[in-house]
């Protein structure tokens, strides 16, 4: 980055319009960034008993999260150490998980447990073929995940946050998990992020794709992450959670109120978006 494109957006100017489109700023995206940060991955209760599990994603990094029968909270990569093939579907509760490639079979605490036709091969060792770990950590009723094995704490990324969340009146010990929800959208994922940090009330940005509202009303929150899956579309993927003692009626009051909010962000940035693209297009040619 040369010096005057450093000064302008220290100065607040927006970036490129190259940033929002082109593929090789994606793949950097990807190398420099979600390789190697915090992300939540989704509800603890998923993964609250012995032998169960739910896939997930990091950016670009499919991640399978687990509880295997010592009680240990673990995540690894969810990508066969054969041919490459994604292991787990889903959530769910079992003992193993198997790659429907060429079935091999993995316990929850990642070793490889069976590789048919592996008694052939002499030299074949299973002890270095386990699921790659990832990072993960539990926070209150989330479970977040760092593709970098040895990353600093969660705390680290989180800051003052979960002190500002408790003097918000957020007490994450009493949040149960409600619903789930998804929107495919046309955007850059830097779009959506931007638009999430324009609000005015208390929404919370954790570095570099997830976020976190309250609305006002009975205890709610709702937490986001914005995952990228082309320099052009971003699937924005959204936990509702609500206080034990909240009634339906008032759930779906909140969940309706974020859902106009959000609909209307959708066009604003698929406009935004629609420019960017044809900036680029016309630089490009």
């Amino acid at each position: 980055m040369d010096l005057e494109l450093g000064r302008a957006l220290e100065d607040g100017w927006t970036p490129p319009a190259a940033w929002y489109s082109e593929p090789a700023v994606l793949q950097a995206e990807r190398d420099r960034i979600f390789t190697s940060t915090w992300q939540y991955a989704g509800p603890l209760h998923q993964v609250a008993g012995p032998g169960a599990f739910f896939a997930s994603v990091a950016g670009h990094v499919p991640v399978v999260v687990t509880r295997a029968r010592d009680g240990e909270l673990r995540a690894f990569v969810n990508v066969c150490r054969h041919r490459g093939h994604v292991v787990a579907q889903g959530a769910g509760c079992r003992e193993t998980l198997q790659c429907p490639y060429h079935a091999w079979t993995y316990g929850l605490d990642g070793a490889l447990r069976r590789a048919p036709r592996s008694e052939r091969e002499p030299s074949f060792d299973a002890s270095v073929l386990s699921l790659l770990p990832v990072a993960v950590e539990a926070w209150g009723p989330f479970v977040f995940v760092n593709p970098d094995a040895g990353a600093a704490p969660l705390a680290e990324t989180l800051g003052e946050l979960p002190r500002v969340l408790a003097d918000g009146g957020v007490d994450l010990d009493r949040l149960r998990f409600h619903s789930h929800a998804e929107w495919t959208q046309e955007v850059n994922w830097k779009v959506a992020v931007e638009n999430h940090l324009e609000c005015q009330s208390q929404y919370h940005f954790v570095w570099p794709n997830t976020t976190i509202n309250v609305a006002p009303g009975p205890l709610n929150l709702s937490i986001e992450r914005w995952v990228p899956v082309g320099p052009r579309t971003t699937v924005e993927m959204t936990d509702y959670f609500f206080g034990p003692d909240v009634t339906e009626e008032r759930i779906q009051e909140v969940i309706e109120w974020g859902t106009q909010v959000a609909q209307e962000d959708l066009v604003l940035v698929e406009g935004v978006a629609a420019f960017q693209r044809r900036v680029f297009d016309a630089l490009s040619t």
